[in-house]
């Protein structure tokens, strides 16, 4: 885990919390500072961080340093320091303040993935602001004795950790989400006569990381019982990885909606199940755990393809359950002869496979 820290300000104490955090992180993780846009970029492009934290507010240049690093896909946190109090933002507010937050500070609070006070009063101050609902409480030892650096710079890496857990679709390279698919097939089918050597192989070349990265989206997904499945079918070598009690960030709207579909559809009640997944798909709601359900309930059915295709005609959702076929075929493996309907894929279904991958964004 390599972070790196960034602060512009002229405030002295603010620099001295900035020193004591890089050297009592250097326990936890890869650690570089930057104090100017010239620097930050020289980190962006050499040291390749995994996070950057952003200290204090009001400054321009980290709205500049978020843009950044975003370029990068690098995740973005904040400690405003005590900056964004109320009788602080009341400071010279007309003059100075209220264009600035209507410039970016405001935009540029919304877009952190969590922002961390330094006390459970500046906790409660941005929770008023209603900016960012992602605040968490780390103290500050030059203020208190109730923590010690080496305890602070734990906490900041359970922060970290916990942001690099979150939406990892963003980071999962595409030969990780290709091994996803290749297990959700495997375990789905219960077989692995239809898998390749291709992508046998490419399972067996992920890295411990990317091994991490899947175990936990499949089991922030609810598919970790289908991939394991998958894993065991192909008797894949799969590094030892802790992922329970691991925390993470989830969308701010984030519901855990999950169509309750049976393992077994019948011919009358298909029609309705494919009406109450395409509504989840057009509210973006649709997850991978429907999709591999659906998979799976397919494959142990027998259904009349003649009459199935005449009620999705008379119900009008012809076209999009074609297009959620193509999806299940490029998500889960879906052959095309248990399908009730032939595949076709379209611009619904790049909608729909988008709102799965970006189902958990923040």
């Amino acid at each position: 885990m390599r972070i790196l820290l960034f602060h512009c300000s002229d405030d002295k104490l603010l620099g001295q919390y900035v020193r004591m955090a890089q050297e009592s992180l250097q326990a936890q993780a890869e650690v570089a500072t930057a104090t100017d846009l010239g620097q930050l970029q020289r980190q962006l492009g050499h040291f390749h961080p995994d996070v950057l934290h952003l200290f204090g507010a009001w400054q321009w240049k980290n709205a500049l340093a978020w843009l950044l690093a975003r370029r990068k896909k690098v995740r973005v946190v904040c400690t405003p320091y005590g900056q964004l109090e109320p009788w602080v933002v009341r400071t010279n507010y007309w003059r100075e303040k209220l264009p600035k937050l209507l410039l970016y500070q405001r935009w540029l609070s919304r877009r952190m993935i969590a922002l961390i006070a330094l006390g459970k009063m500046e906790k409660e101050s941005l929770e008023k602001m209603g900016w960012n609902r992602r605040i968490e409480v780390v103290y500050n030892p030059q203020v208190t004795s109730t923590i010690q650096p080496e305890e602070m710079a734990r906490q900041l890496a359970a922060i970290y950790r916990k942001v690099l857990d979150s939406h990892l679709t963003e980071r999962m390279l595409p030969s990780t989400c290709e091994a996803l698919t290749t297990l959700l097939h495997a375990g789905t089918a219960g077989d692995v006569h239809w898998i390749t050597d291709e992508e046998q192989e490419n399972c067996r070349q992920l890295t411990t990381d990317e091994w991490e990265k899947l175990l936990l989206y499949s089991q922030q997904e609810h598919v970790y019982g289908t991939v394991c499945r998958g894993i065991t079918l192909l008797e894949l070598e799969v590094p030892e990885i802790s992922i329970e009690q691991r925390p993470c960030y989830y969308p701010a709207n984030w519901k855990d909606e999950e169509p309750k579909i049976p393992l077994s559809l019948h011919d009358k009640e298909l029609t309705q199940q494919l009406k109450t997944i395409l509504q989840l798909a057009s509210r973006r709601r649709l997850t991978l755990r429907a999709l591999a359900d659906l998979s799976i309930a397919f494959r142990q059915s027998r259904l009349t393809e003649d009459l199935i295709q005449q009620q999705l005609r008379e119900a009008q959702i012809d076209r999009q359950t074609a297009a959620l076929m193509a999806a299940l075929q490029a998500m889960t493996g879906l052959e095309e002869g248990l399908m009730p309907i032939p595949p076709v894929k379209g611009k619904l279904t790049n909608r729909i496979i988008r709102t799965i991958k970006n189902h958990l964004a923040i």
